[in-house]
């Protein structure tokens, strides 16, 4: 299946303008000359759980679209040659201000974006390594510490989307 619009519409290596086939059973442009084949593969993301001994979790606002100014887990893209947990915590610090530690992988989710086409989300729990408090650290506008009734979750449960 084709879920984005496709980055390349000829071949990086022949230069062949690509078609559309029935590969592997999912629609993928590939070149009739060489047969390179343009897999368009989800892009990994890494979200941060920070959650107190009340249940109550840390949230920061986005920047950016898809729902920018809207409340989220502190997460982002894995660069390239970075490994998802450091991912995790390096942008806990970016959006939050607060250095964490990884105590475990909580899940793995498929989403759907209609920006990037397919993510694939590593979600972790993360350790803060300072204490928490609201409205304390940097960037303390953007973000906050909710309680499980305010986050729509029960406790011990977790929610594939």
């Amino acid at each position: 299946m084709i879920d984005k619009k496709p980055i390349f519409k000829f071949c990086p290596i022949c230069r062949t303008e690509l078609v559309a086939k029935d590969i592997d059973g999912a629609a993928r442009l590939a070149c009739p000359s060489c047969r390179w084949i343009n897999y368009q593969n989800p892009v990994p993301v890494a979200v941060a759980a920070v959650v107190n001994t009340r249940g109550e979790v840390l949230v920061s606002r986005r920047a950016f679209e898809p729902a920018a100014g809207q409340w989220s887990l502190p997460g982002g893209f894995v660069e390239s040659g970075e490994h998802p947990e450091e991912a995790c915590i390096r942008e806990l610090m970016e959006e939050t201000g607060i250095k964490g530690e990884i105590v475990r992988l909580v899940g793995v989710y498929s989403f759907s974006s209609r920006i990037h086409g397919s993510l694939l989300v590593m979600g972790y729990e993360v350790k803060p390594l300072a204490q928490v408090r609201q409205n304390s650290e940097k960037n303390s506008e953007n973000k906050r510490i909710l309680g499980v009734a305010q986050t729509g979750a029960r406790r011990g449960e977790t929610e594939k989307a």
